[in-house]
């Protein structure tokens, strides 16, 4: 009897067994169904295309998921891809470099956008030139941004000045910048980007540009394509182990790139939406901020070598390194 009552409690524990096995094995093969793809960006204009991607829908029935974490900035989107926590970023082309300068194996697979900086003051403060900045106070953005080596190492170089000859403000949002030059004087001028400039001058009156460097880098390069600013970055991991996906996500991305070139209005108000913006903002700050999947190797090796004078880079990396353009269709 005992035997018979040990056999039975043997056989339901082993019918147990297989199903707590059977159902683990079934949630093995969700995790690996659901191939959860994340991609790390904020909500600005440069890196708003994997929202508005996602919004339209056009990630919807593919075979893989695609997660998207938001960041405050770039420094800690690529602390985060190299603790692993991200498989891709919409991200600054200055933090990337940094990141592979520190052994990242981390590449440039296509482009995000470029262009729409600009220095502002107010009218009744009388400069007319950025020289006339010598010796002021200037709120500016922080060290080792893209902002931080076009101002120090494109703008300034043209009127012969350097950092050295203005006293910098840093640490300070857009929003606060622009409120601070308007309703104080603790400041004469601030470097700024889209899309506070165009919120600046469709709010206030007195608002005067002293330089707009997308309209600066299009008269001395004769192109059409502005200076880099963000791009999209993956790990290398993710390049080699996932090509397929790779592909098809950075042609969803030029897929919304095209959508946003023909149909602008339309376009317009669902950026304006995600962001929080007025409509009337957004056309403003893309006709001087350019969305773009195109990768000008030159242009950006360029800004990167803004960011190796001003002594933020040990080494300017070499291109075989950073770029893998073999995913993006031209």
């Amino acid at each position: 009897m005992k035997k018979k009552i040990f056999r039975v409690l043997w056989i339901m524990l082993l019918t147990l067994s297989l199903l707590l096995a059977g159902g683990c094995a079934d949630k093995s093969k969700e995790a690996v169904k659901s191939n959860k793809i994340r991609i790390g960006s904020n909500r600005a204009i440069g890196t708003v295309t994997p929202y508005l991607a996602q919004a339209l829908g056009y990630f919807d029935n593919k075979d893989y998921e695609i997660e998207i974490l938001e960041f405050s900035d770039g420094a800690a989107l690529m602390e985060a891809m190299a603790a692993g926590q991200l498989d891709m970023g919409i991200v600054g082309v200055s933090p990337v470099a940094t990141w592979s300068d520190k052994g990242l194996d981390v590449r440039i697979v296509a482009s995000a956008n470029g262009g729409g900086h600009v220095i502002l003051t107010t009218k009744e403060r009388g400069f007319s030139s950025v020289s006339d900045l010598k010796g002021k106070k200037v709120a500016g953005p922080s060290p080792g941004t893209v902002t931080d080596t076009l101002l120090r190492n494109y703008i300034l170089p043209k009127y012969s000045l350097s950092g050295d000859d203005m006293t910098f403000v840093t640490g300070m949002s857009g929003t606060d910048m622009v409120t601070s030059l308007v309703n104080t004087e603790d400041i004469d001028a601030i470097v700024t980007w889209e899309p506070f400039v165009s919120m600046a001058e469709l709010t206030y009156d007195n608002i005067q540009i002293l330089f707009d460097a997308s309209k600066e880098w299009a008269a001395d390069t004769g192109k059409e394509e502005l200076y880099p600013v963000n791009a999209v970055a993956a790990t290398g991991e993710f390049c080699d182990e996932n090509e397929d996906e790779l592909k098809d996500i950075l042609n969803t991305i030029k897929k919304t790139v095209d959508y946003v070139e023909n149909n602008p209005e339309e376009a317009y108000g669902k950026i304006a939406e995600l962001l929080e913006l007025k409509t009337d903002v957004v056309e403003r700050a893309l006709q001087r901020s350019q969305l773009t999947y195109e990768v000008d190797i030159d242009a950006t090796m360029e800004t990167l070598n803004w960011a190796y004078e001003s002594g933020y880079l040990s080494q300017l990396p070499k291109e075989e390194d950073l770029f893998d353009l073999r995913y993006i269709t031209k």
